[in-house]
């Protein structure tokens, strides 16, 4: 059998008594690193090495079990507590148990300590991971309500957040002026049909961006880039929205979507006159090669001329 380390502190003023409970728990199946203590200040002390477990015996002539309880609850700390006394009245449990004892063990019953022991630990490893995961979703609670802060709620880039159903969450004010849309209306309602009834229309070609956004959502682990062109209107000028989604892989809105849409359309601009430039430029080199071609022709010709006269050739041979 695999021997399970435990690390343990033990309250005990009887040396014998703290050496009979470690062999009970060898005995059970635990490689015991273990320190023992009597007073309140070695305690204190002790704590700092973070134990696994504590054992406590309940009645010591300057501190007791309640002592060693109130201070673990003033550090805050989940270390479970286990009382062990010779004599211990079922009030007296009771109360231990209230101020935070994980269980009691009699000193006349060890054989009970093993299973008190293995139960609490197991417990406080499945509190653990639940405090963990309630500290991720906080943490992620408080990232997505973050959100809705002024900083992004000014930014040039538009926003949608949706949840695993694709209902809209939030959008920013950038997303409300690309689009028309007013957040209080959409929040809530499905992004998909959104889309059929109102964004599609805002597109050149809507086809193309439905088809595009969509893929998405079949394959909600897909991230997606691509361009479209919005066309004008009596509230819209013309734009060009990048568009890129990925999916949220874990917290409140996990299976949900992110996406985000940039205005680029002063780099469209600048691209668009940049091509009309090079259109201009290979324009004027082809025109210039045609002339350039024509000289060459006319200057072979007079050389041809001069040489049916028996006279020198005035141009150099292009040949």
């Amino acid at each position: 059998m695999e021997m399970m380390t435990l690390h343990l502190l033990i309250l005990e003023d009887n040396p014998d008594d703290a050496e009979l409970a470690v062999k009970e728990l060898e005995r059970q199946g635990f490689d015991v690193k273990w320190t023992r203590i009597d007073t309140e200040e070695t305690f204190r002390e002790a704590l700092a090495e973070k134990p696994e477990l504590i054992l406590v015996d309940y009645s010591l002539p300057s501190f007791d079990g309640l002592a060693a309880l109130e201070i673990c609850r003033q550090l805050d700390l989940k270390i479970p507590l286990i009382i062990v006394s010779g004599t211990i009245g079922e009030e007296v449990a009771v109360k231990c148990m209230k101020f935070g004892a994980t269980d009691y063990v009699l000193k006349d019953n060890l054989s009970r300590l093993g299973p008190v022991v293995k139960r609490a630990l197991e417990e406080m490893k499945i509190y653990r991971k639940s405090k963990q995961a309630e500290e991720l979703l906080r943490e992620n609670e408080l990232r997505y309500r973050s959100l809705t802060d002024d900083v992004l709620d000014t930014s040039a880039v538009g926003i949608f957040i949706l949840d695993s159903g694709f209902h809209v969450v939030w959008v920013n004010q950038a997303l409300e002026r690309y689009f028309g849309l007013r957040r209080k209306k959409i929040i809530g309602k499905d992004k998909r049909q959104l889309i059929r009834e109102r964004i599609k229309d805002i597109f050149e070609d809507p086809a193309y961006f439905t088809k595009k956004v969509f893929a998405t959502y079949d394959d909600n682990t897909y991230v997606e880039h691509f361009e479209c062109h919005i066309v004008p209107d009596s509230e819209r000028e013309e734009r060009w929205i990048e568009h890129w989604s990925q999916p949220i892989l874990s917290g409140l809105y996990a299976g949900g979507r992110v996406e985000h849409y940039s205005d680029i359309t002063e780099r469209k601009k600048a691209e668009r006159k940049l091509q009309e430039r090079m259109n201009e430029l290979e324009t004027f080199y082809r025109a210039t090669l045609g002339r350039e071609e024509r000289v060459i022709e006319l200057k072979q010709e007079v050389n041809e001329l001069l040489e049916q006269l028996g006279k020198n050739k005035k141009y150099r041979d292009y040949t």
